[in-house]
Order: structure tokens, then C-alpha cells, then sequence
């Protein structure tokens, strides 16, 4: 390697000296800042404009476009008239099972039949042996009535032959005295005859005496005759009466053991009402839920079905807290969210309220498909007759599906959600201000 000379090197750094002064002048004027600029500003043109339109569209956007904040209210699937819910009537087990879920019933349809028998020591049914017991104490009062009829007929047959006996005697008696009566006439009239011709010497006054007396034996005999009449007369009246009392007596037995009878009939028909109990729809529908199995133990008062009626159109009730009672009106439309159908991929469905109860339910009075710890408004919506997702398909809903209803609070646009606390307070200082001029004026 050579080694350069020191004038060389003193040479060249003189060189580099001179020429760098020019540009560090030029620097300081600011042309080398200048160039770039000049040179890029077409481009920055271009970002400033389109910067400027996206926010006039963002402005349009917040000024035409509504946002509404909403109240998610818990809600339930049910047919417009409700849900028929049917309890246990008695404690037992399930005998007979003759309905599943789903299926469809006519009102009066067998759904079920529980036994309540209980059994005893040795292994027989209780039911069965006060049944038994119930239907042979019938039995004797049955056979007691047949007795009671039967002697009663005897005994009418007897009052009967000896009515027929009085009366016979009755018009004896009643020949007899006419006989009598035109017997004593005759008489009367000899013995007129007679005191005339003894009168007159033709006759004796024995003779007129004896047929005076003839006449007055006569009349005797006649007075015998009708007392015995008259006794006749009263025995066919008392015969009478003791038919009347023995009729009287015999019917009041006959009621005595009906009545006895029609209530043992009710005890055992009580009796096997307690024992067994058939559970009937009480109107056409579709068996919603069974919540029983054959054999099952059930107690009283637990639920066995609930009925959907018939072509009933579904609804939804909703369950409004206090909280957003005041946003939810009649006639506001609203989004339901079934909760078997998720919102991301079947969306919501439109709804439109069409009533609000006025009072709260309190928690107890209401069917336990939320739990509930404050009293809340019921209200109804009406849903679409066919429900279909975001991606056309038919969706089947059914009673007793949970929803949430989502109500819009209020709406406005973007713009004014963006400057409502700014207007707000503009508000609220114009009213301290109108509040203050008034004041102001009285203190003058």
C-alpha cells in the first residue's frame, strides 16, 4: 500500500470544505424543504377531500339514521286463551295412563285414571270391603223395603174384605129399615083405623091398644135398625182412616229406606270417587305437556297435563318489570328473540303489543315459568301467523316456549343521541334563567 502524501490529503480536505458551505447555505433558505412540498401536494389534496366527505357522510349518517335503546322483557309462547292446567285431584298412583304428549283430544276424553286404594294388613283393598260392607247394608234395606211391601199389601187385602164386609152389612141394614119404615106406616095406619071403630063401638079398646103397641115395637125395631146403621157407617169410616194410616206409615218406611238407601248409594259413589278419579280434557286441544308415567305415585294438587286449545292462535305474554313498565304501550311495535331459535342465526321476529294490565301480579299469582322476585305488568303481543328464519325456513313454535321481548325505549338519531346531553344542558340553564327573571322582578 502507498501512503499518501500530506499535501494531497490537505488538498482534499480544502475541496470538501468549500463545496459542503453551499448546501448547508441552501438548507437554511429552506429550498430543500420547499421541493418536497411542491412536489407532494397533489396527494394531499386527494387525502384532505376524501377525508371531508367521509365525515359529511358520517354527519348525514348520524343526522337520518334512528338508534333506540331497548328493554329485554322476559316473555313466554302461549295460545290466546291460555293453557287448560290440570291437577291431581287426590293422592295415589297413576292406574291408567290413555294419553301422550302431543296428542290431540276432544273435550271429555279420557286422559288418565288414579287410584287412591290403600291396602291392608292382611292384603285386602279398604275400598273394596266398604264397598262391600255399603252394598249389603243396601241389600238388607232393599229387603227390608220388599218385607215392609209385603205386608203391606196383606194388610190392605184384609182392610179390603172387611170394607167389602161393612158395606155388605151397610145395605142389609139400609133394605131392612125401608122395609121397617113401610112396615111401621101400615101399622100406623091400622092402628088409626082401629081407635076410629073403637071409637065408635065397632071394636075393642084392647084392640086398638094392641095395634098402638104394635106401632110402637115397630118403631124400636126401626130406631135398632138405623143405630146399627150408623154403627156400620162408623166402622167403614175407621176401616177408611186405618187404610189411610197404614197406607201413611208404609210409605213413610218406604221413604225411611230409600232415603238410607240413596245414601249409602252415595257413599259408595263417594267412596269410589275418593278410590279412583278420571281425569277428562275439558275441552278440544293438543296434550301440551304430560308430566305423569303409568304406576307414578302423585300427590294432590301436583300437575298431570296442560291442554293447548284447539287452532288457537299463539301469542306472547310478557312479564314486565316495574322498571320498563312505562315503555311498553299498547300498540308499540316490538322484536321477539325465541330462545330456541338463537338470535344470531334465526334473527328476530316482529311483534306488536296489544295489551298492558293496569295493576302489577305479584310473584304467587302468576305460573312459576320465571322465577320472580318483584311484582310485574302482564302484557300481550301478537306474532306473525308463519314464522320463518333469516334464511327463509318455516319455523314451528309451540305453547311454553321462553322468549325476551325487546322493547324500544325511545328512538331518535344518532345525531341527537350524540348532542342530547349538550341540548340537555342548554334546557336546563334556559329554565334556571326563566326561574331566575321572575325572581329577579319580585325582589325589585
Amino acid at each position: 500500500m502507498t501512503e499518501s502524501h500530506p499535501a494531497v490529503l490537505l488538498a482534499a480536505s480544502e475541496r470538501h470544505t468549500t463545496l459542503f458551505r453551499p448546501t448547508a447555505v441552501e438548507a437554511s433558505a429552506g429550498t430543500q424543504i420547499g421541493e418536497p412540498l411542491v412536489t407532494h401536494w397533489r396527494g394531499v389534496a386527494l387525502f384532505t377531500l376524501s377525508a371531508f366527505a367521509l365525515i359529511v357522510a358520517l354527519l348525514v349518517f348520524a343526522a337520518t339514521t334512528e338508534y333506540s335503546p331497548v328493554n329485554r322483557v322476559p316473555s313466554y309462547v302461549e295460545p290466546r286463551g291460555g293453557l287448560v292446567r290440570l291437577s291431581a285431584p287426590i293422592s295415589g298412583h297413576v292406574r291408567e295412563l290413555a294419553v301422550a304428549q302431543g296428542a290431540s283430544v276432544r273435550r271429555g276424553a279420557l286422559l288418565a285414571v288414579l287410584d287412591s286404594d290403600r291396602l291392608r294388613a292382611d292384603g285386602g283393598s279398604e275400598h273394596g270391603t266398604l264397598r262391600r260392607d255399603l252394598e249389603d247394608e243396601r241389600a238388607t234395606i232393599d229387603r227390608e223395603m220388599g218385607a215392609a211391601r209385603q205386608e203391606a199389601d196383606a194388610n190392605q187385602v184384609l182392610i179390603d174384605r172387611k170394607r167389602q164386609g161393612l158395606r155388605a152389612e151397610r145395605d142389609a141394614l139400609q133394605a131392612q129399615i125401608e122395609a121397617s119404615d113401610q112396615l111401621l106406616n101400615s101399622l100406623r095406619a091400622q092402628s088409626e083405623q082401629f081407635a076410629t071403630v073403637a071409637s065408635q063401638g065397632y071394636a075393642t079398646k084392647l084392640q086398638a091398644t094392641q095395634k098402638k103397641d104394635e106401632v110402637t115395637s115397630q118403631q124400636s125395631r126401626l130406631a135398632e135398625l138405623r143405630a146399627a146403621l150408623a154403627r156400620v157407617d162408623v166402622e167403614i169410616a175407621t176401616n177408611e182412616g186405618e187404610r189411610q194410616v197404614m197406607a201413611a206409615r208404609f210409605n213413610g218406611l218406604i221413604e225411611n229406606r230409600k232415603r238410607s238407601s240413596g245414601e249409602l248409594g252415595r257413599l259408595i259413589v263417594q267412596g269410589d270417587s275418593e278410590a279412583e278419579q278420571a281425569i277428562r280434557a275439558p275441552a278440544d286441544g293438543v296434550v301440551s305437556t304430560a308430566l305423569i308415567a303409568s304406576g307414578q305415585s302423585v300427590a294432590a294438587g301436583q300437575p298431570l297435563f296442560t291442554i293447548a286449545p284447539a287452532d288457537a292462535p299463539l301469542i306472547v305474554r310478557l312479564l314486565v318489570p316495574a322498571r320498563a313498565a312505562a315503555s311498553v304501550k299498547r300498540g308499540l311495535d316490538a322484536k321477539v328473540v325465541l330462545r330456541a331459535y338463537p338470535q344470531e342465526k334465526f334473527g328476530q321476529f316482529d311483534a306488536r303489543i296489544e295489551s298492558v294490565s293496569d295493576m302489577p301480579s305479584l310473584p304467587s299469582e302468576i305460573d312459576h315459568i320465571y322465577e320472580l322476585s318483584e311484582p310485574v305488568f302482564i302484557a300481550t303481543a301478537s306474532l306473525p301467523t308463519i314464522l320463518r328464519a333469516a334464511d327463509g325456513r318455516l319455523l314451528k313454535i309451540k305453547a311454553g316456549m321462553l322468549a325476551d321481548t325487546l322493547v324500544p325505549i325511545e328512538r331518535r338519531t344518532v345525531l341527537e343521541w350524540l348532542f342530547e346531553p349538550l341540548l340537555r344542558g342548554f334546557h336546563e340553564s334556559a329554565d334556571q334563567s326563566r326561574d331566575a327573571v321572575p325572581a329577579k322582578a319580585g325582589m325589585q
